[in-house]
């Protein structure tokens, strides 16, 4: 019985009409050491790399961390003026800035002191935290990195 069972899995009559329906059980298979998965290709895909393609892969990420440094660095420098910008429109502009809103907005002027001084302080938490702390991790992290 056991025999009988083996002989149809492994190239035997098969009961099922439906096992050949794509015609796939008469083509030829493929010569040995070709295909995908052929020996000479794993050892290929095996082989170790060149001796310097850790000195490249640092020298491209060197790069690419220095571009990033570049600009963040240059998103803190407009940032910051913007920031002193608003500061000094807030301190030495403050009636003329106070009446040109006034004219859209009813605010008094405590609360639009109290606007003023909360945006100002959440621009520069924005500033800290989404560009000046990354590039802090940068310049610690790659120091070599220009």
């Amino acid at each position: 019985m056991i025999a009988a069972i083996k002989s149809r899995r492994f190239g035997g009559a098969s009961s099922c009409p439906s096992d050949d329906r794509h015609g796939w059980g008469s083509l030829p298979l493929p010569p040995s050491g070709s295909g995908v998965n052929s020996p000479r290709r794993i050892t290929a895909l095996r082989s170790t790399p060149p001796a310097d393609w850790r000195l490249t892969e640092r020298r491209a990420l060197g790069s690419s961390v220095a571009e990033l440094k570049h600009v963040l660095v240059w998103c803190v420098v407009i940032n910051y003026a913007i920031l002193l910008l608003w500061f000094c429109l807030f301190v030495y502009a403050h009636e003329w800035w106070y009446r040109m809103q006034g004219h859209w907005f009813r605010l008094s002027r405590e609360t639009f002191d109290a606007l003023n001084w909360a945006g100002i302080g959440l621009y520069k938490l924005g500033i800290l935290l989404l560009n000046l702390v990354p590039l802090v991790a940068l310049c610690l992290s790659y120091p070599s990195a220009r």
